[in-house]
């Protein structure tokens, strides 16, 4: 990273200043620190390496927090180092308010302070090297909270250590280290980014919001963004967010006759990138397809099959975990409706679902079908006022009471209405927002009554499809 980098908004680093050593003064050794970029710093402060590193003037805002003790050992000495690097003096604040105590309460303090010092824009550099032990836990508390409530980027997560093990060159010189003189000038040191760890907050959030919500914005969002090289490699993969987007835009269209392919399409190429990695990117993942698996899981064929609904009632089972209501009753209609077309004959059976002729016989029949499980028989207009029924649908009508009269006989036609008609009128008043309707809680709990719908649809499929088929053979 280098002064030049994109900038849309303030550029902060953030540390802790800390003691070191209670027997010396100062309290910290001069280390000659490599940093990730290959150079390499003499100094008894890893800020300093950093903040040189990355373009000392490049910095609006140097945020030191200090205890009391901190602030009397150390302060002067590296603000100096940092003006002569070229700091500006008016960028460095001090945080004085933090006390030598650690209670959880004093912790909790310099947490709020710290929240205070990011703005959404920025770009952050944080220190975790010198302070209290519970700076890391802090600090990491504090980058996983500001993910999720500021608009900001974490440019590195820096940790900067005395590297004991490079003093020796073999496992001889390390036994003997003890004897051996010390060598010349400063011991070495490094400094590591720790920033791609804190990479999975955002990952795990964003396949978080695709699982629990079928949004696949903040995946695509990570994925045009992230310039990590190696982490989370697969997620990133365009072609993966690519079919993961037209999957959940499938879903929340109710594209009932587009879903089954979108998922297989998308749950093929997850499954691939699962294949290639492993640990926490291979976890989110398995998620996704956990998730999204019963979709995908059944090979649709151009018919109205038992896989067919199946997949249709994952569809709604998803919609209504989602709380998606509105779309779950229209896709549990959209299933009643190709319901009816099990119950046809003839040459109206025998045209694809897909085809254009089978999409005006679904228009036919589906929609007829999908009226007469809506409205008890008692008040079916097609029996009680016939003469008010277009000729068209009346011979449609005639085509379909077969199959609805063997549905009674089996008890399924009136399991059908109960449930039907509570389903219609939600999904009126979700249509209407709720203008056209009396009480809302006349119309009952949604999630129930979709539940009890599903439920249904669920157990009387097998049945008409074999009624169906009964049908068509006679």
């Amino acid at each position: 990273m280098n002064g030049e980098e994109r900038r849309e908004g303030r550029r902060v680093f953030v540390c802790f200043l800390g003691i070191g050593s209670h027997t010396k003064d100062p309290g910290y050794e001069v280390l000659r620190y490599e940093h990730p970029d290959g150079r390499t710093y003499e100094t008894r402060f890893a800020q300093r390496a950093i903040i040189e590193a990355a373009g000392a003037a490049s910095f609006d805002s140097i945020v030191l927090f200090a205890t009391t003790t901190s602030r009397e050992k150390h302060l002067e000495l590296l603000k100096a180092e940092l003006l002569e690097i070229g700091c500006r003096e008016d960028a460095i604040h001090v945080k004085e308010d933090v006390r030598d105590a650690q209670t959880s309460e004093e912790q909790w303090k310099w947490f709020e302070l710290l929240l205070l010092c990011i703005q959404d824009g920025d770009e952050v550099v944080f220190d975790f090297t010198h302070g209290f032990r519970s700076v890391p836990i802090v600090f990491s508390t504090a980058i996983a909270y500001l993910q999720r409530v500021r608009s900001f980027r974490l440019a590195h997560a820096f940790y900067g250590y005395m590297d004991t093990k490079a003093k020796c060159d073999s496992p001889a010189e390390q036994q003997s280290k003890d004897t051996k003189p010390k060598p010349e000038g400063p011991s070495p040191g490094r400094i590591i980014d720790m920033a791609p760890f804190f990479r999975i907050n955002d990952w795990t959030d964003a396949v978080s919001r695709l699982v629990h919500s079928a949004d696949a914005g903040r995946l695509a969002e990570l994925a045009e963004t992230a310039d990590e090289a190696g982490s989370f490699a697969e997620l990133r993969d365009p072609e993966l967010v690519r079919a993961l987007t037209e999957l959940t835009a499938a879903i929340k269209d109710v594209r009932v006759n587009d879903v089954g392919a979108a998922a297989g399409t998308a749950l093929k190429i997850v499954k691939a990138r699962r294949e290639r990695c492993k640990g926490a990117d291979r976890q989110l993942l398995q998620m996704v397809i956990e998730k999204f698996g019963e979709l995908g899981r059944h090979v649709e064929t151009d018919g109205y099959t038992q896989e067919y609904f199946e997949v249709q009632y994952a569809l709604v089972d998803m919609l209504l975990e989602h709380e998606l209501f509105m779309q779950a009753f229209t896709a549990m209609r959209e299933a009643v409706a190709s319901l009816g077309m099990v119950g046809v004959r003839g040459k109206y059976r025998r045209k694809s679902r897909l085809g254009s002729d089978g999409r005006r016989h679904r228009k036919r029949f589906g929609e007829l079908f999908a009226a007469m499980c809506a409205i008890e028989r008692n008040d079916w207009k097609w029996e009680v006022q016939p003469e008010q029924v277009g000729d068209g649908q009346m011979r449609d009508f005639a085509h379909l009471l077969p199959f609805w009269n063997a549905l009674e006989e089996a008890g399924h036609g009136q399991r059908l209405q109960e449930v039907m008609p509570k389903v219609g009128r939600l999904r009126n008043a979700y249509d209407h927002g709720w203008t056209a309707v009396g009480k809302k809680s006349d119309l009952g709990n949604a999630a129930e009554v979709g539940r009890e719908a599903l439920s249904v649809l669920r157990e009387v499929t097998p049945d008409l499809i074999g009624i169906g088929a009964r049908l068509s053979n006679e």
